[in-house]
């Protein structure tokens, strides 16, 4: 059921054995993020991941609900066999509804011994506000998911009872978020003593070196297979409305004809719905397009040169795919909306890779910017004239930016003094009072 890596350090065998619960080989950030992990720490552990399987999991059928627990109780049983339990967790990956969710979670966090919580998206605390709580799911869900308010908030109520109840148990438990403002929370709202915070990292530690030499030749292919184009603008990821895509799309009008706007991705598979024609969102990308230079359908002519500036090059297959994407064009474009994300695997390519890149600003890229200052330009969320205009001055350079301080070995380094830490807790918090920082930065 388990995929099983072991380590070796220094010549000897490591006995210290991680478990990381997540999805795995399949389209999602947090199953690459997991894959990062397991190459990183290999050298250092033995690792094994538990694929969460979400073709049972996201199942509301009463008896593959009762496939979905019995999946989870599987992997709960085998925790013994572990030094470290790490959960990757976001919600949806735990089940279709609120309470599939909330229950999978609890029977997660209580059954591990020793546990390291990896927050990707952080569940809202309830604050029983009553009508403003309703207006914030509301916002975030929809009208038409109105009548699951009451079960969401039993959601989370349940989700942070369990946190809060595990925070209090003598056994070892760490939180590991994306952004400090997380880390705060965690600590202050959901009283959890040992929170520690990374941002995202997503390149492996090899690919930096073999990107630059391949990244080139696939730029070089770029203006051959686009002729006259001298910047190519990429964004990145799965196709949908939080990504932003339409205020890139408008702001190509404001751009001269030598800009080429290339849309790396597609519709995410869970996405998809028997017999439709056509995805919603991708038919608001393609009548946006249609509108042309001037903003007008039905003018043939006046469209043409938007058709011609605009490409669909689909979703890399491969991870290493998706990076060289990114190293190849000349602009990393990430117009995305407030979603409550804590984080962007796409942006954290780029920063890494030292990309000239355009970020809104988001509350996930906000923080973004206290690990990687002076890394990126930020822009307000759908403003495609401050766009366009970022654009024009990102072009005049095209300069690389220093490598950051944070990376894929940084990140290594977080995760394995976290779970070595975790391991070699004794019980009690009395062993892990003010413990010495997490180790982040590479070594000189």
């Amino acid at each position: 059921m388990f995929e099983r890596v072991v380590g070796h350090s220094l010549g000897a065998v490591v006995t210290l054995k991680v478990l990381i619960i997540s999805s795995h080989r399949t389209n999602c950030g947090i199953a690459a993020y997991s894959e990062v992990l397991k190459t990183l720490l290999e050298t250092r552990f033995e690792v094994t991941i538990a694929p969460l399987d979400q073709t049972i999991l996201k199942r509301t059928e009463p008896h593959v609900v009762t496939a979905g627990d019995q999946q989870i109780r599987a992997i709960c049983d085998s925790f013994e066999k572990y030094d470290v339990v790490n959960l990757q967790w976001e919600p949806g990956l735990l089940g279709g509804r609120d309470l599939d969710m909330a229950r999978r979670f609890e029977m997660i966090i209580d059954a591990a011994d020793r546990l390291v919580l990896t927050v990707h998206t952080a569940v809202p605390y309830p604050e029983g506000r009553g009508p403003i709580d309703f207006a914030r799911f509301v916002r975030n869900r929809g009208w038409r998911r109105a009548a699951r308010f009451p079960f969401h908030q039993r959601f989370e109520r349940l989700t942070y009872k369990a946190i809060e109840k595990r925070a209090r148990s003598p056994r070892p438990f760490f939180v590991a978020t994306h952004t400090q403002r997380e880390r705060d929370f965690f600590k202050q709202v959901a009283r959890v003593p040992h929170v520690f915070d990374h941002p995202l990292c997503h390149l492996r530690a090899r690919w930096p070196s073999q990107l630059e030499k391949e990244g080139p030749a696939v730029r070089e292919e770029l203006g051959k297979r686009f002729p006259g184009k001298n910047t190519f603008i990429g964004v990145f990821g799965f196709l949908s409305e939080y990504k932003g895509i339409m205020t890139a799309i408008k702001a190509m009008r404001h751009l001269g004809p030598e800009y080429q706007l290339l849309i790396y991705g597609g519709v995410h598979p869970e996405t998809i719905k028997p017999k439709a024609s056509i995805d919603p969102y991708i038919k608001q990308i393609l009548e946006e397009i249609e509108r042309g230079e001037s903003g007008t359908r039905g003018n043939p002519k006046a469209n043409s040169d938007l058709l011609g500036r605009i490409s669909f090059l689909g979703a890399p297959r491969a991870d290493y795919d998706f990076a060289l994407a990114v190293k190849a064009v000349d602009i990393c474009l990430f117009p995305y909306l407030e979603v409550g994300q804590s984080g962007s695997g796409p942006a954290s390519h780029a920063i890494e890779l030292g990309k000239p890149t355009i970020l809104t600003r988001t509350r996930a890229f906000v923080e973004l910017e206290k690990y990687f200052p002076a890394q990126f330009e930020m822009i307000d969320v759908g403003n495609y004239i401050e766009l366009a205009q970022t654009i024009g001055k990102l072009s005049q350079t095209k300069n690389t930016r220093p490598q950051p301080g944070y990376n894929s070995e940084t990140l290594a380094n977080f995760y394995g003094d976290l779970f070595s830490r975790c391991a070699g807790a004794q019980g009690g918090h009395q062993s892990l009072t003010n413990p010495e920082p997490i180790t982040l930065r590479a070594a000189e």
